[in-house]
């Protein structure tokens, strides 16, 4: 069911009525999530970027994604009535007041995790700019809640020499693939100018190794190149419960950051946001290998 958004007596049905439709999330209650996790900064906004571009292409008054990220922050006051009762009781004790900050929306779009009551009040408040301007893009569709919540097990410091060291045919390395797979997949979905993906890969590909939580996105994608590589091991995907995974993760309680976030396109250009539509880019890629 959808949540009905109503401005100045135009009515588009727009928000889920729940979290449950929009947020990625398998394998972890909604409770465990919320006690150890959700006023922390490890939720990613998959499809952001993408509907701030879209903006930018539907709307010739906005000229660049920085003024569409103001204008919406502009309308924050609005928008925090139209808060669907469905998020508030599926997050209770999140502080849906005390609103959200340009530089959120910055790190959100990067992109990079934010809590999950910041992400929530983003989406409500974007919703309501695109009512308010007539922009018609369904938010339901596009975006996606994704916290950054888990670990693969065995994926540890030895596994990831065995990539590095396992050619595909004679001048690739497992590892650069997976690298490459992963670069391209943040290229096309951020378009972010002066930043090292491939650098960004390699972090997130490193920090898996020590126990920093990733999205299952992305925890999937790293399991099924594996698999197919016949290097599993085998490697298991497991949600964690608080954020020291009890005891494994002392230094480093937090999520990883720059993740390729990646939502995909159907043939049609419609986003599509299962993990394994990462694996099928994987498999569809240009005869010739990865470049």
């Amino acid at each position: 069911m959808l949540y009905t958004l109503v401005v100045k007596g135009c009515i588009r049905m727009s928000l889920p009525e729940s979290l449950s439709p929009i947020l990625d999330m398998p394998g972890v209650s909604m409770r465990q999530y919320l006690r150890s996790f959700a006023g922390y900064r490890y939720c990613y906004v998959a499809g952001l970027r993408e509907v701030l571009d879209l903006v930018v292409q539907l709307d010739g008054s906005y000229k660049s994604i920085s003024k569409v990220k103001t204008a919406v922050k502009g309308v924050k006051g609005h928008a925090l009535d139209q808060l669907p009762q469905g998020w508030i009781d599926a997050a209770p004790g999140c502080d849906w007041d005390e609103g959200f900050s340009i530089a959120q929306i910055d790190e959100a779009a990067k992109p990079h995790p934010i809590s999950l009551d910041r992400a929530c009040l983003i989406i409500c408040t974007l919703a309501y700019f695109l009512v308010h301007k007539g922009i018609k893009i369904d938010l339901s569709r596009w975006i996606r809640l994704r916290p950054a919540i888990y670990v693969v097990r065995r994926f540890d410091q030895n596994y990831l020499f065995t990539l590095k060291k396992h050619e595909l045919d004679g001048k690739l390395t497992a590892y650069d693939a997976l690298s490459r797979v992963m670069t391209r997949l943040a290229a096309c979905c951020t378009g972010r100018s002066g930043d090292n993906p491939q650098g960004s890969a390699a972090h997130t590909l490193q920090e898996m190794t020590e126990g920093v939580p990733t999205t299952y996105f992305t925890a999937k994608l790293v399991v099924e190149f594996c698999r197919q590589l016949g290097l599993d091991d085998p490697l298991r995907i497991e949600g964690l419960e608080e954020r020291a995974d009890n005891g494994l993760l002392v230094k480093k309680k937090r999520a990883t950051l720059s993740e390729p976030v990646v939502v995909m396109r159907d043939v049609e250009g419609a986003p599509i946001h299962e993990a394994a539509t990462a694996i099928d880019y994987l498999q569809h890629m240009p005869k010739g290998g990865i470049t």
